[in-house]
């Protein structure tokens, strides 16, 4: 990703070209320094509270410029201080305390043909990997930490799976019906949105004969302490563009064609009609 929110929703990072930069979202002001890397940058990571920033460059030099990033972990308040260096995979996410970071890696041998997948924890005060998850099949797209910061999720295909921060524990997973899009935790709890698109057929009386596709989207809340589900399936009818949970995970909010639904993330209920202006 190259663009990351703090979550409190005041301060956001993007990377572009060869430098990672902190904005505040209400003035659009620089805050501190422009971060600089020697390669293009591909990824950026914001703690939650907005003074750490993890930025990842595109080296060449690093396994014939492959996936893997040279990742930075920077205090952003000046005077700017680079708290992390040398470092290989691809940025995800940085924990409530700031002293972890997680970073992808897609890892290969001669002999297996099969590509495979982890996350690696790394210890930013320390300068040193904590440990790492074990392989993924497909390829990692999502990781966030919870909201205490003692549990990181990773997406990868149709498959939450859950860790704790130290990894001494097997994961905990979660499986859904179609590839998962997207997990987004609320700011106050440990419950998450996971949410995943499902392709469905239909007809048209002006095309006899013809067999049409669509794709609808599918949210559920879980609490990621119990690893329960907080309410039934909130089933959309068509692919939205955007969710998100309120801080105290009671409400999520979908947005599509230019409009926003709320729902009740216990009952699944929708509250009250859509808002915002429809494109026609």
């Amino acid at each position: 990703e190259k663009l990351a929110f703090s979550s409190d929703g005041k301060r956001f990072a993007t990377v572009f070209g060869t430098s990672a930069r902190v904005h505040n979202a209400a003035t659009m002001e620089q805050i501190g320094d422009r971060l600089p890397h020697e390669h293009r940058g591909r990824s950026v990571a914001l703690s939650p509270t907005g003074d750490r920033i993890a930025s990842g460059s595109d080296d060449p030099t690093v396994a014939g410029g492959s996936k893997e990033d040279e990742v930075r972990v920077w205090r952003v308040d000046a005077p700017n201080q680079l708290l992390l260096n040398n470092v290989y995979g691809q940025v995800a996410a940085i924990n409530s305390s700031r002293t972890r970071l997680i970073t992808t890696e897609e890892t290969s041998s001669p002999e297996i043909d099969d590509v495979e997948y982890v996350a690696k924890l790394w210890d930013v005060e320390q300068e040193r990997i904590l440990g790492e998850t074990s392989a993924h099949a497909r390829e990692i797209t999502s990781v966030a930490f919870c909201a205490d910061g003692q549990q990181f999720v990773t997406i990868s295909g149709n498959t939450a799976s859950i860790w704790s921060s130290d990894l001494n524990q097997k994961a905990k997973k979660i499986t859904c019906e179609g590839e998962i899009k997207g997990v987004y935790f609320a700011k106050n709890r440990n419950w998450s949105i996971i949410a995943w698109h499902e392709k469905r057929s239909y007809r048209r009386a002006d095309l006899p004969g013809r067999i049409l596709y669509a794709t609808d989207l599918r949210i559920q809340v879980w609490d990621m302490d119990e690893v329960r589900l907080v309410g039934p399936t909130i089933e959309l009818v068509g692919s939205s563009t955007a969710v998100a949970i309120s801080p105290d995970g009671r409400m999520v909010a979908s947005g599509s064609n230019g409009q926003v639904q709320l729902w009740d993330s216990q009952t699944g209920e929708s509250l009250g009609e859509p808002f915002g202006d429809k494109i026609v």
